[in-house]
């Protein structure tokens, strides 16, 4: 349904007294993640970064609010991707791959874990 009959909807809805369901926000766009590689920090208590490499889509893209969600000795992190605004004139060259360095939220006892960058998963072990 397009997203203005759905709002029309919601309007009709809340002037006759009756309740609709709100409207879905748009999926997430991620940006594509080519790598991700994991680093131990030298420090007490251990900290771990993970370096992730992205492709931008087109150079006029912006990243978004990261996202990150531990469960047990998983990680989850989202790099959100923030399009251009229609009709935003870039150029049409794509941009070099981005190097992005994460630090993964703790803490990290010794042991086995993993880490996955929009569905690229590394894992690594904290002694």
């Amino acid at each position: 349904m397009p997203r203005a009959l759905a709002a029309l909807l919601l309007l009709a809805a809340a002037g006759c007294g009756g309740s609709a369901p709100p409207i879905a926000p748009d999926p997430i766009d991620l940006y594509a993640v080519s790598s991700v590689t994991v680093r131990i920090l030298e420090s007490q208590p251990p900290q771990v970064m993970a370096d992730v490499v992205y492709a931008p889509q087109t150079a006029c893209d912006r990243l978004g609010p990261i996202q990150q969600r531990r469960e047990g000795r998983r990680v989850e992190v989202i790099l959100p991707r923030v399009p251009p605004a229609p009709g935003t004139a870039c150029i049409a060259i794509l941009p070099a791959p981005v190097s992005l360095p994460v630090l993964l939220a703790g803490p990290f006892t010794p042991g086995d874990y993993a880490v996955r960058v929009n569905g690229v998963e590394a894992r690594f072990h904290v002694d």
